[in-house]
């Protein structure tokens, strides 16, 4: 499910080498909405042409405003000194510097400041959304836009050229970006590790390493794919059933032998009437938690956001369920955190004994994702989550108390074969319909091995660490729902974590406390009574 802690992700507007987002975007910070995209600022709105030498990096050139237009132009000696000079003046002016080196924003600020100013000649943008990460994405893939990037790239090399030395980290750090946002990772991970040798310890710098790693490495594995894919039927899978148990008989360690350490999804009966003494419907959630105000997200096709979900507006729970009964909306209540903002909901849950040795349960009181499930799901007819995959590796349960949900998931490896895009943080977005799955545009598709079943009210599902899914809503609905660390997944939620922490200080205080003793010796236990076993 969503994490509302999840800072793996770095606001479009803030990324790397914009420590001080107003220095670099006149006021866009993560904050901005669509109208922010579109306001107009002489001092900011500049003409394509003339950009380079009126964009964020103005600085430079009223600092070197003394060097010819053209340098190559000039003798050899001549250029020696104008080089001299320009040295020489920016070191004089770098103690009044706020920050060392120069500012180079990224490709996103550079897109936002493009768009805001062609908006004062046209403002057309077959977008619906109002969020700020899928517009701009949408802006960037313009044939405009890509024609824009090319030139910020060629005039960013040309300043490799002439650019301190210690300045030259935030110039190959940029290219990176740009060359990411033109859809050459490969090039943009060389510019990336040029950046690191100058500026080892930037967090921010190896955070993006980090993203354009996993979209090289996806983009490898679908390249040695793509040959099973000529010697096979080109066709989409039949989906295979997943299998349904009752809990009566089931021990605790049988389940997790049988389907956690095995990475296998399952339905478990006769569990989710323990799990509360009354009946939770619409009702009763209404009865319960109706004055609360909760964000309701809709999805919205061509979304960069996690399983195409983008907020929609804040409503009272008694409001949104009103409209789930009438019909009325496409909203959808979405992972939604009970011990947070419901806690009197909360407190009626039992948890199923087969989860309850979550680690993230056991850690200080306030930690990152301490409290953040179990969360609740009100959905009407109709709404779906898009594919995606639930962040740092956890793995998670459902249970349904009303209405019914048709599941698609495939195995954690069937991810590179579904077309993953790492666009602003660690979690993919996808753009296969699996619904209607067009393998002449992602052949790959035809190698998956999705898995296909209807959860009914009284179900509870569990879904492995890693395995992409969808969720659609058959009928109104509602469910609750948990991510969880044990064991099985420890060692990959840490890799995970290592790098969200690399970002958010709250990620590396809870990747400090499971990689201390207590964590690492149950970790240990459980592994070696696996091996046992």
């Amino acid at each position: 499910m969503e994490t509302q802690d999840q800072d793996g992700r770095i606001p479009i507007i803030e990324w790397p080498m914009c420590s001080h987002p107003s220095d670099t975007d006149d006021g866009l910070g993560s904050a901005m909405t669509s109208t922010g995209l579109a306001k107009k600022d002489s001092s900011t709105c500049i003409s394509s042409a003339h950009h380079q030498s009126n964009s964020d990096n103005v600085s430079l050139n009223k600092r070197c405003a003394h060097l010819p237009v053209n340098p190559a132009l000039q003798p050899p000696h001549k250029k020696r000194q104008e080089m001299e000079s320009q040295r020489h003046l920016l070191n004089q002016k770098e103690s009044n510097e706020q920050t060392a080196g120069l500012r180079e924003p990224l490709a996103p600020v550079r897109v936002a400041k493009w768009w805001r100013n062609k908006q004062q000649y046209s403002s057309s943008l077959n977008v619906t959304s109002k969020n700020v990460n899928t517009r701009l994405y949408h802006i960037s893939r313009t044939e405009e836009c890509q024609e824009f990037l090319k030139d910020e790239k060629k005039s960013l090399k040309e300043r490799l050229s002439y650019c301190l030395v210690k300045d030259k980290a935030a110039v190959h750090a940029a290219l990176a970006s740009i060359d990411d946002w033109l859809n050459l990772p490969e090039s943009a991970l060389k510019s990336i590790a040029l950046a690191l040798d100058q500026s080892n310890s930037n967090p921010e710098l190896v955070w993006l390493k980090e993203k354009l790693c996993k979209q090289c490495k996806v983009l490898r594995t679908q390249k040695e794919m793509i040959e099973h894919c000529r010697n096979n039927q080109n066709t989409f899978p039949a989906t295979t059933k997943v299998e349904r148990i009752s809990s009566k008989n089931l021990s605790i360690q049988d389940f997790k032998d049988s389907y956690v350490k095995r990475g296998k999804p399952v339905i478990l009966e006769d569990v989710v009437s323990s799990m509360v003494e009354k009946s939770w419907d619409l009702d009763y959630i209404k009865s319960k938690a109706g004055l609360c105000n909760a964000p309701v997200k809709r999805h919205v096709v061509g979304s960069v956001e996690w399983a195409k979900l983008e907020e929609e507006r804040v409503v009272t729970v008694a409001e949104h369920i009103n409209n789930v009964k009438q019909g009325s909306t496409e909203d959808y209540l979405f992972d939604w955190s009970l011990p947070l903002h419901c806690p009197q909901l909360a407190d009626e849950i039992t948890i199923p004994k087969y989860f309850t040795d979550n680690f993230l349960t056991q850690t200080t009181p306030g930690s990152m994702y301490h409290d953040s499930w179990p969360s609740l799901f009100v959905a009407p007819s109709g709404v779906a989550s898009d594919l995606h995959v639930d962040a740092f590796a956890s793995s998670f349960w459902m249970a349904l108390f009303q209405g019914e949900k048709r599941w698609t998931f495939f195995d954690p490896e069937d991810m590179p074969l579904l077309y993953p895009k790492y666009v602003q943080s660690l979690d993919p977005v996808f753009d296969v319909n699996i619904g209607k799955p067009d393998l002449k545009s992602f052949p790959l598709l035809a190698l998956t091995k999705p898995k296909q079943c209807v959860l009914r009210a009284g179900d509870l599902l569990f879904v492995p660490a890693g395995s992409p899914h969808l969720v659609e809503n058959l009928t109104p609905s509602v469910a609750v729902s948990s991510n969880y660390v044990d064991a099985t997944n420890y060692s990959q939620v840490c890799k995970e974590l290592q790098i969200s922490a690399l970002l958010n200080p709250r990620a590396r205080q809870l990747l400090e406390e499971l990689e201390s003793p207590e964590f690492k010796a149950k970790a240990m236990f459980d592994e070696k009574v696996k091996t046992n076993s």
